[in-house]
């Protein structure tokens, strides 16, 4: 009979420490996951002459020498025009954002012979605003730095030049070198590079 008694205390044990066993394996699970959210990239599109960003070639045409609209020497060198004390002419040359934020410009000029021509800078589609003063050295030329565009938005600016003809002047003697020193077989080259960098506006 004790050994009966001991057999089913222990088999009672037994199942009581399965039950606390299996129990330990038992609880709650609740999991959550966020809806995605999703922000885009700002379009950055900066178009020259109305030329598409897609344009790996980031050169513009700036043809500042394509006219003499006084026709003062009536040839031209291959495709370069000849100019002399009287010529004049002009330029222009659009910058469109097209982008999703602000711009900032800084346009800036390479150029030889920084005594000979006069150079005048206007914006806006009829040239009717005047940047700056009339300059000989474009290269100088500091008033098209930090320039703000905003999106959307696009600007025209107008080059000027014009190589004056004086009835009597103290510049006549320079003027006569030059021409002096050009040759047939090889005129003396004057060269204008403008240079436009567009940036992001700071953001304060």
């Amino acid at each position: 009979m004790k050994k009966t008694i001991a057999f089913m205390a222990l088999v009672f044990a037994v199942v009581l420490t399965g039950f606390s066993v299996s129990g330990t394996y038992a609880k709650y699970t609740t999991s959550f996951e966020s809806v995605t959210d999703t922000a885009k990239i700002a379009v950055w599109d900066i178009k020259f002459n109305d030329e598409s960003k897609t344009t790996e070639d980031k050169t513009f045409k700036f043809d500042l020498f394509d006219e003499d609209t006084n026709n003062v020497v009536a040839i031209k060198d291959n495709d370069d025009l000849i100019i002399a004390p009287g010529s004049k002419g002009s330029a222009n040359f659009k910058v469109t954002n097209a982008s999703d934020v602000d711009a900032t410009l800084n346009i800036t000029f390479e150029s030889s012979h920084n005594d000979l021509l006069t150079y005048t800078i206007k914006k806006g589609e009829s040239a009717d605003q005047t940047v700056g003063e009339p300059t000989k050295n474009l290269a100088k030329f500091s008033n098209l730095n930090s320039v703000e565009l905003a999106k959307g938005a696009s600007e025209t600016y107008t080059i000027e030049w014009e190589w004056k003809y004086y009835e009597s002047s103290e510049e006549d003697q320079a003027d006569t070198t030059l021409g002096e020193k050009s040759e047939t077989s090889g005129r003396t080259a004057v060269t204008v590079q403008a240079k436009v960098v567009a940036t992001q506006k700071a953001v304060s």
